[in-house]
């Protein structure tokens, strides 16, 4: 029990060390730099002697110097643009949703509905209210499954409408599979149920899938019903994608297994596992 709450501490720690590196670009770029360096000063400490770099000469060092500034100011620029990037794609994606003069929400020219995080789980809380842990959950997948039905045969139009017709780009017949979960992964990202990312193995036939909230959609017991919810959601989504795309190695596709999940310690990380058949 203590080497497996000692592990959990510092995997706890690794993940806020990680996250303060990948949001701040000058960090990650320090970090990326000093690592490197590191590895060449060991690397030179273990050369033949005649091999070896003399860093002890001045001239040495003040080269070392205005190169190591010179690359420190290349990386934050390179890592501040990526941000940047996604700063704009996530403004982009908030400037797709809009209200009507009757107070309908669009998202594009879907129709939506909002409410507040806390609110959301109690309604869950209270629907599962009486039934085991393990039949709620079983009961919140399979209504997930049927939930996202409709949307996952009309996404393709979807996208068509919402994304192609205003923003340019290949149409939904012309992406190859890792395109369509992409696409799909940053449309659904604009919903309020976390940022999605996908990473496909077309080499295992695996595709994994982080969901990331950062104000506690996945706390306490109405949050884990969600995630099994969301899980059932996604699995309908994943299963469509596939099934419907023509050509490639995914083309006889029959269904996605959902294989865990799992409620890390800050709870806002749901992470989900599929085989693709």
């Amino acid at each position: 029990m203590v080497g497996s709450g000692a592990m959990g501490s510092a995997l706890k720690t690794y993940r806020k060390i990680k996250d303060i590196v990948d949001n701040f670009p000058w960090i990650r770029a320090a970090t990326y730099l000093a690592g490197s360096v590191a590895g060449l000063l060991v690397l030179n400490i273990n050369l033949p002697t005649e091999w070896q770099i003399d860093i002890s000469s001045t001239e040495v060092q003040i080269s070392a110097w205005v190169l190591m500034i010179c690359i420190y100011f290349m990386l934050a620029s390179i890592f501040s643009s990526a941000r940047l990037r996604e700063e704009m794609k996530l403004r982009e994606l908030e400037q797709n949703y809009k209200y009507d003069s009757r107070g309908t929400l669009f998202n594009g020219a879907e129709a939506n509905i909002a409410f507040r995080v806390v609110t959301f789980q109690k309604i869950l809380e209270s629907i599962s209210e009486g039934i085991n842990e393990n039949k709620a959950s079983e009961l919140l997948r399979a209504a997930g499954n049927k939930a996202s039905e409709d949307f996952s045969k009309n996404f393709d139009s979807i996208y068509q409408q919402d994304v192609v017709a205003k923003r340019g780009g290949k149409s939904w017949d012309d992406l190859t599979l890792s395109e369509k979960l992409s696409q799909w992964a940053e449309y659904d990202s604009a919903t309020g149920w976390g940022m999605l990312t996908t990473r496909l193995n077309k080499k295992t036939s695996e595709l994994s899938l982080v969901v990331t909230h950062l104000y506690g959609l996945y706390q306490g017991s109405g949050g884990k019903l969600f995630g099994w919810f969301l899980a059932g959601y996604i699995e309908t989504i994943v299963g469509s994608i596939v099934d419907s795309h023509v050509g490639g190695k995914f083309h006889e596709y029959s269904k996605a297994e959902f294989n865990s999940i799992n409620e890390r310690d800050e709870a806002y990380i749901l992470e989900l596992e599929f085989k693709l058949r």
